[in-house]
């Protein structure tokens, strides 16, 4: 994950929006990135899927 709060500081004005792909790899991951992403103040995250992937990841946050 690049440094997001570094990026938060510089553009302090600007509305960040998070993008992430959600696999069998990293779907174990999602509740600490959006945890993370709410301390830091970031209100916009889109969870995508691989195009065709048809499998559905249940998500708690």
């Amino acid at each position: 994950m690049p440094n997001l709060k570094a990026i938060l500081k510089e553009a302090s004005n600007v509305p960040i929006k998070l993008s992430c792909i959600l696999t069998e790899d990293n779907i174990y991951q999602i509740e600490e990135y959006l945890q993370i992403a709410k301390q830091l103040g970031i209100r916009r995250i889109a969870l995508r899927h691989i195009y065709g992937d048809d499998r559905r990841w249940p998500i708690q946050a």
